[in-house]
This record gives C-alpha cells, sequence and structure tokens, in this order.
C-alpha cells in the first residue's frame, strides 16, 4: 500500500552554487534565519529579491551549517558584515520613509 500524495513541499539542501555571488547566498542564507526566527511566520522583508519566489521550503540545518561555514572563514566574515551592514542601512532608510510620511500626513491635518 503507497502513501496517499501530499501537497507539503519536500525540504531541498542547501545549494551554494545557484547564487551568483557569495554576497547573494548571505543575503538568502540571513532570510531563511530570520523566517525561521520569526514567531508568527510573517513575512521578512529583504532588498534584492526573495527567495520565496522558486518555492523553496529549506532545510534549516542545512542553512545554519552553511552559515556558521562562512562565519568561520575570513571572507566569509567580512561578507557577512558588509550584508549586515546593508541591512542596518536599508532598515534606516525604510525608518527615516515612515517618519517623514507620518510627519507630512500630520501636518496636512
Amino acid at each position: 500500500m503507497s502513501n496517499p500524495p501530499t501537497n507539503a513541499p519536500l525540504q531541498s539542501t542547501w545549494t551554494p552554487s545557484k547564487y551568483a555571488t557569495p554576497k547573494e547566498e548571505i543575503w538568502a542564507l540571513r532570510y531563511y534565519r530570520k523566517r525561521d526566527a520569526d514567531p508568527m511566520g510573517r513575512r521578512i522583508a529583504r532588498g534584492g529579491g526573495d527567495p520565496r519566489i522558486a518555492r523553496e521550503d529549506v532545510s534549516m540545518s542545512d542553512v545554519n551549517r552553511r552559515y556558521e561555514e562562512l562565519e568561520r572563514s575570513e571572507p566569509g566574515k567580512k561578507l557577512i558584515a558588509e550584508v549586515i551592514a546593508e541591512e542596518e542601512a536599508i532598515e534606516t532608510t525604510k525608518q527615516e520613509l515612515l517618519q517623514g510620511q507620518t510627519e507630512i500626513m500630520g501636518a496636512g491635518t
């Protein structure tokens, strides 16, 4: 007797070679780690695209293992620091834009 078909996506392994640059891979790794850490499961926005487009369900153990590999290498540490700085700059810009919108809307009343 066979198992009934399921609509649940299969977990795939992490494939670094599918990213054009190591920096793009780090963006994706950080996205998956943030999504996994989000207790509400809400969408986590990120700059430069969204890995969910491929509808992948990646094994978090693979994601964490690869991220830790990168953290142990000097080039990986440098790229991770660059990506974190970019994420912080994006977040700061978003906050400034939101604050500006709030001020404009408040001035219009």
